[in-house]
């Protein structure tokens, strides 16, 4: 398989980049954000925390996925969506109420400028405990972690902001938060070690049309 990436895929597409550097292009993705509802659309009942959260409706078959193999796996069927797809509204209200709790510098660390949040792509979520009786456990020391961050390459997801990382994506270690970047890259990237902006640097620097990276399956 091979994949041509070009400059315009760092503001597009699966391998989309955003960070505290490159602001995500909302007029350049306006026809392809493609959102829907997930309680609505989702093919495996799971809980999410707001009914009207919303995601990508591209990656939703893979989420779905993942989170019923998470839920096979563990025996149990506490996986869900604590948050999803934000406007740039959202990501407002929310950087203003933490700023005015916990500082600028923490909220930088954790929740991302308006504008320049993963969670405005629709391919990114973070991933929670939900019991039965309707509370809410703690997803980063739960086996559910160990297991989504072993395995969600096999869906197209990686875990985005891990502990060894931080220097690179400038966010503090998110156990919860994951975000799709497609096949093959997801399974590419987890099993090297890469952060998506170590990914796309490789991409660029060592591959080109006539020396393609080639990934082959097992």
């Amino acid at each position: 398989l091979v994949i041509t990436f070009t400059d315009a895929d760092v503001h597009t597409g699966d391998l989309i980049l955003v960070n505290s550097t490159y602001a995500y292009d909302f007029q350049a993705n306006t026809d392809r954000e493609n959102l829907v509802n997930i309680r609505e659309s989702q093919s495996y009942p799971y809980q999410v925390e707001k009914p009207d959260y919303q995601i990508s409706a591209d990656i939703l078959p893979q989420l779905d996925a993942m989170i019923a193999a998470c839920d096979a796996a563990m025996g149990s069927s506490e996986t869900g969506i604590t948050s999803a797809h934000r406007s740039i509204e959202y990501q407002q209200n929310l950087w203003d109420e933490t700023v005015a709790n916990y500082g600028e510098d923490y909220a930088r660390q954790y929740v991302g400028v308006p504008g320049y949040s993963e969670h405005h792509t629709g391919k990114a979520c973070a991933i929670g405990i939900f019991y039965a009786d309707g509370s809410q456990g703690s997803f980063s020391e739960s086996q559910n972690a160990v297991w989504t961050r072993e395995n969600c390459g096999r869906f197209g997801f990686i875990r985005r902001y891990a502990e060894d990382k931080t220097q690179i994506t400038g966010i503090s270690n998110e156990s919860w938060h994951f975000r799709y970047v497609g096949f093959p890259h997801a399974s590419y990237m987890t099993e090297n070690n890469l952060c998506l902006e170590e990914y796309l640097d490789y991409l660029k620097n060592n591959t080109s049309e006539s020396s393609p990276l080639v990934i082959r399956g097992n």
